[in-house]
């Protein structure tokens, strides 16, 4: 995924603040969540609101696992991620800001 960390905060920075380990060999990433992408430029969120601190951005056409969809916001982790874990995201974002990613893209992250 290309998640852009805001200035100062590089992203493998980012990742250990928020504890986000090595994937779990005992699941695939096609065992949950879905694959979207975004078609204009997004805003990560720290929590599943619009005022909470922004920890990163998603590009157009980038494509990320969304899973625990709660009050129209899913919380986001890496396309690959293989832990199913709501503490492993990366941050949140907007469920209508998401859409289905194309299939040759969810054939190729599996």
């Amino acid at each position: 995924m290309g998640l852009t960390a805001m200035p100062g905060v590089s992203v493998p920075g980012l990742r250990a603040t928020l504890g986000i380990g090595a994937p779990a060999p005992e699941s695939t990433a096609a065992d949950w969540g879905e694959i979207r992408s975004v078609k204009t430029r997004v805003r990560v969120r720290a929590d599943r609101n619009t005022n909470s601190e922004i920890v990163g951005m998603l590009e157009v056409g980038e494509t990320v696992r969304a899973h625990f969809l709660e009050d129209n916001w899913y919380a986001v982790f890496d396309s690959d991620a293989r832990e199913e874990d709501p503490s492993a995201a990366i941050g949140y974002v907007y469920a209508p800001l998401l859409v289905p990613a194309p299939i040759e893209t969810m054939v190729s992250s599996s």
